[in-house]
């Protein structure tokens, strides 16, 4: 008992120590500062991330989707088959409802992902656009559409397809 009660005198005096050193530290003008420009910043950083979204947000809804199938997923159990989706123009992924389906959480998607899935969820997205029937994978796709986009860039979206199923043959031919 003696000992606790020693403990806690000498953390009483640490902290009116630490507590005399804050005050000293609250009139200095450079600290001030600083704590108002960090302030400033997080505010800042709040407002970017929230018109980041809505910029993403207007990029799904204006996009007229060319859709390739990123993943085939089968579930032997229930004799369910899915197919996931996702845009070559801007990315939108459906592979965010597998991924927090088996990890039964939306912590692990990052900050892209998370905006696809709030953009998604609940929203019957539509499958404006051209469904093109092809597998494979979103980033290589997306890799080839950039490509195709860049050496024609007045191209309509069914002459892109159309280099596109050819492209990616190409790619599957090197591998």
């Amino acid at each position: 008992m003696v000992n606790l009660k020693e403990q806690y005198e000498q953390i009483v005096k640490e902290r009116e120590k630490t507590l005399n050193a804050l005050k000293e530290l609250e009139n200095n003008e450079v600290l001030k500062r600083y704590l108002e420009l960090r302030k400033q910043n997080e505010n800042l950083a709040i407002k970017q991330l929230n018109i980041y979204k809505k910029l993403k947000v207007e990029e799904y809804d204006s996009c007229n989707h060319i859709w390739v199938n990123v993943l085939h997923d089968y579930d032997s159990c229930e004799g369910r088959s899915d197919n996931y989706y996702g845009c070559i123009k801007c990315g939108l992924d459906q592979r965010v409802f597998e991924i927090t389906s088996r990890l039964r959480s939306i912590d692990y998607l990052t900050l892209e992902q998370q905006i696809m899935y709030d953009y998604m969820y609940g929203r019957y997205v539509t499958y404006k656009g051209i469904n093109t029937h092809i597998s494979c994978d979103l980033d290589i796709a997306r890799e080839i559409y950039s490509r195709i986009k860049e050496s024609h860039d007045n191209i309509d979206d069914k002459s892109v397809v159309e280099l596109f199923e050819t492209e990616l043959r190409l790619v599957k031919k090197k591998q």
